[in-house]
């Protein structure tokens, strides 16, 4: 089964999640380059369990389906040994908007490469 209905999304984006904690953005780069040219690699960390997500933008739309039922054939993508999951994005398709560098500090777990925002401050009452 494909996840994801391919004529309703943006055909350039993967979602993929259930990723190893300390995932780096060249790892996930060299992984979905064998499906096409990747223009972008945006690692999410969850505040609210284990783990992180990523979306990887393609180049070519017809690089996104590839990997998508790369995922689900056979044994499947893995990265470290780990299984990943791979569905089209269901996002917007609105360019990212933040380019990350490799100096930058997640504000989560303090590693470099990829970056989570601080949470937004609360207001006083």
């Amino acid at each position: 089964r494909v996840h994801g209905d391919f004529s309703l999304w943006p055909m350039s984006k993967i979602y993929v999640f259930s990723l190893p904690d300390h995932v780096q953005k060249d790892e996930l780069e060299r992984v979905f380059a064998s499906f096409g040219a990747v223009t972008h690699v945006d690692v999410k960390r969850s505040l609210e369990r284990a783990g992180c997500y990523a979306f990887v933008e393609f180049r070519e739309e017809d690089a996104a389906p590839r990997a998508v039922q790369a995922g689900l054939d056979g044994d499947g993508l893995s990265l470290n040994g780990q299984r990943m999951n791979v569905e089209i994005s269901r996002s917007s398709g609105k360019p990212f908007s933040r380019t990350v560098q490799a100096t930058d500090t997640c504000f989560r777990c303090g590693g470099k490469g990829h970056w989570v925002p601080p949470p937004p401050q609360q207001q006083q009452q």
